[in-house]
C-alpha cells in the first residue's frame, strides 16, 4: 500500500467515524428533545422555578 492509498483509507476512516458520531448527536439530540417535551408538559411551570431559583441561589 503506498501513501497515497493509505491516506485515502485513512479519510474514508475519518468520514466514516464523523458520519456515526453525527448520527449519535442527532440520536441524542431528539432523546432530549422529548424528555424536555415530556417533563413540560407533566409540570409546565417548574422549568421556570427552576431557572429562576437557579439564578437566584448564590453559588460559593
Amino acid at each position: 500500500m503506498n501513501n497515497s492509498e493509505s491516506m485515502e483509507k485513512l479519510i474514508e476512516d475519518l468520514i466514516r467515524k464523523l458520519a456515526r458520531a453525527n448520527v449519535e448527536l442527532y440520536y441524542l439530540s431528539q432523546r432530549v428533545a422529548l424528555l424536555e417535551k415530556k417533563a413540560s408538559e407533566d409540570k409546565p411551570q417548574a422549568a421556570a422555578s427552576n431557572r429562576i431559583s437557579f439564578m437566584t441561589t448564590k453559588q460559593n
